[in-house]
């Protein structure tokens, strides 16, 4: 989500309804995936802490941040802060949060093994991402005509006869 550059993510609960089914969203923004992975597991483990207190705790008004959150969050490694440093108000509307040194966040990150890492990479905003190129470079052995196709065709060089290889 890109609400808000300002806004690493969010926690909206039962967002999703299919019969009687219903699942609540985390949603990322991606401006804050340049930021580390850190950082944003940080904010992933934030919302987490929201979804916490939606299934066990007991909910608060839409958004706000209570103490009761910010106990948990705090029992998980991170410290909630206005300011995201540290001496920010701990309970609030719009709220941030740092990470406590050797705390249980702290140690768990730096233990995780990389694969478990996000592997998505953050593309600036209208940077272009080139397409992956599914094409294939084909020659002819013998007059060394060359096609461009897909991966795997057979193709035939009408002058020498040939099939065309791989190039």
């Amino acid at each position: 989500s890109r609400k808000s550059k300002n806004v690493g993510g969010f926690f909206a609960p039962e967002k999703w309804v299919c019969g009687e089914i219903k699942v609540h969203e985390i949603s990322l923004n991606p401006e804050h995936w340049k930021r580390g992975d850190e950082h944003l597991v940080s904010i992933f483990v934030h919302e987490m802490a929201h979804l916490w207190q939606q299934v066990f705790g007991k909910v608060p008004r839409g958004g706000y941040h209570n103490k009761e959150w910010g106990t948990k969050m705090k029992q998980i490694g991170l410290h909630p802060s206005s300011t995201s440093k540290v001496g920010g108000k701990e309970t609030g509307q719009q709220m941030s949060h740092y990470i406590i040194k050797g705390g249980k966040f702290e140690v768990a990150f730096n233990s995780m093994p990389q694969e478990y890492l996000f592997p998505l990479k953050f593309a600036p905003l209208g940077l272009k991402l080139k397409k992956p190129n599914n094409k294939v470079k084909y020659e002819c052995p013998t007059c060394e005509a060359k096609i461009w196709g897909k991966a795997g065709i057979v193709a035939m060089c009408v002058d020498c006869n040939n099939n065309f290889n791989e190039a």
